[in-house]
């Protein structure tokens, strides 16, 4: 129950800032405004839908808390909606700001690392290490473990990564 507890207050904490950072540029339809910009501080960042990872997560975090089965569920419904969302917005961002919107998907997550990261995707699973250059995640064969994992060529080591 506090694991559910701290995953919604998280939740909470993350759709608040990425509300404040949008300003004025947030509303609840799918439209772009007068003046309209295309955001790229706090979690915007790293995040295109930092609100929806926040609601997300605070849906999982209630999921969590009760236990039953009826919070997986609730919760997968609220992933397709969001997911539908997201490509409607996405489709009305890339007609208003057109290439400068095409490379802030290319730098960034939809939701977080692999949560439906289209652009990310399409390109190779990339991650940046400080001031290096992107390097390509590659996908491991299921089983236990992480699913995904990142090989540095100049390294010729392999990074784990959970998801």
């Amino acid at each position: 129950m506090t694991a559910g507890l701290a995953v919604e207050a998280i939740g909470l904490f993350v759709a608040i800032w990425a509300r404040r950072h949008l300003g004025r540029n947030w509303s609840g339809e799918i439209t772009i405004k007068v003046d309209h910009q295309l955001v790229r501080s706090g979690p915007y960042k790293l995040l295109r839908h930092p609100i929806y990872t926040g609601l997300l997560a605070m849906y999982a975090g209630i999921a969590i808390v009760t236990g039953e089965w009826l919070g997986m569920v609730g919760f997968a419904m609220a992933v397709f909606a969001y997911w539908r969302k997201i490509r409607l917005e996405e489709a009305n961002l890339k007609v208003a700001f057109g290439a400068e919107y095409d490379a802030y998907r290319r730098e960034t997550w939809a939701l977080g690392p692999g949560c439906f990261s289209r652009a990310a995707m399409e390109r190779g699973w990339r991650i940046r290490y400080g001031n290096s250059p992107p390097v390509p995640f590659r996908r491991r064969p299921r089983g236990l473990g992480p699913r995904y994992y990142i090989l540095r060529p100049e390294r010729k080591r392999h990074f784990f990564v959970g998801i």
